[in-house]
């Protein structure tokens, strides 16, 4: 389906169908095909920004921001709260913090509850050495969507600023029962287990 997509019907079902498709086409284990695939998918739609929002998320993984951000010269204007996440990202990744803050501010207004959008808002805290305020976002994020193991491994991050080691711990036990292959989560979980006089805990890491 993804190398033969069923581009007839209605311009409607046409939209429908190239969404559903760029949605799908980064979770491909091959990126360099999915890159093509979703190159030749951008000429076959009249509304491009589904299709340009996942090349350019596809880019940013691949390490071509500047790429991406090429490909969305108009998502400040956007309405969609997946374009905008995508588009501050970007602007993050560019050291264009402000930028990206009122772009994701701008996505939450209009999804309040968007827990991507609120992680990436306590990303950027971090980023700004407000780990308080980074706490409280990361919580956000987690109401919205609690079984989120980067989520819960951030949240780590921004508690060992605090000072708060035992909730640190706690944060990355969870995250590490969702996803056991995060290692660099294991490897400070395992550092401040050390430090905190627990070597058992410490030696499990390594």
């Amino acid at each position: 389906a993804l190398a033969r997509p069923d581009l007839t019907g209605s311009a409607e079902d046409i939209e429908q169908t190239v969404s559903q498709l760029a949605a799908l086409v980064p979770k491909l284990p091959d990126s360099t095909a999915a890159e093509k695939t979703l190159a030749k998918l951008l000429p076959r739609t009249g509304n491009a920004e589904p299709v340009r929002r996942e090349l350019a998320r596809l880019l940013h993984r691949r390490g071509r921001a500047g790429e991406a951000l090429e490909l969305l010269p108009d998502a400040g204007r956007s309405s969609d709260p997946a374009t905008l996440d995508v588009y501050g990202s970007l602007l993050a990744e560019q050291g264009r913090l402000e930028e990206a803050k009122g772009i994701f501010r701008r996505a939450l207004e209009l999804q309040p509850g968007n827990a991507k959008v609120l992680l990436h808002m306590g990303m950027l805290s971090l980023r700004e050495k407000d780990a308080s305020a980074a706490r409280d976002w990361f919580t956000k994020s987690l109401a919205a969507e609690p079984a989120a193991p980067g989520t819960l491994a951030a949240l780590g991050l921004a508690q060992v600023q605090l000072g708060d080691a035992r909730a640190a711990l706690d944060s990355w036990d969870r995250a590490l029962v969702l996803d056991p292959s995060q290692y660099d989560t294991l490897f400070n979980r395992s550092v401040l287990a050390g430090r905190t006089g627990d070597a058992e805990g410490a030696r499990r890491g390594l």
